[in-house]
């Protein structure tokens, strides 16, 4: 486990280094919930990952501001491009959800 700010290019050094040449099968997204900050987290950390793995993001149900900010907002955008599985209980719950795709 590694405690720092996804979004400082000393951390995605200290990640390339710490994988040693290795790829990542799960890359979990659920940073500072800013649509810039999901998508930047996505844009450096998803280059990373190993053919078939699991990119997933928290917070895709839109909700209050406070708790979910621009995440469903990149998920509406992400969706379109990407194919998507979805785990939410109900879309009306006012945020969290779960969704990933495979790389």
């Amino acid at each position: 486990m590694l405690q720092a700010d996804s979004h400082n290019s000393h951390t995605i050094s200290r990640v390339e280094t710490l994988l040693a040449g290795r790829t990542l099968d799960l890359l979990f997204i659920d940073g500072d919930h800013t649509y810039e900050g999901v998508k930047m987290d996505f844009e450096k950390y998803s280059p990373l990952m190993s053919p078939g793995g699991v990119v997933g993001f928290h917070d895709i149900v839109p909700g209050p501001e406070a708790s979910v900010g621009g995440v469903p907002r990149f998920w509406g955008e992400f969706k379109e491009k990407f194919p998507v599985t979805e785990i939410v209980a109900d879309w009306t719950q006012g945020g969290y959800g779960i969704g990933y795709t495979t790389t």
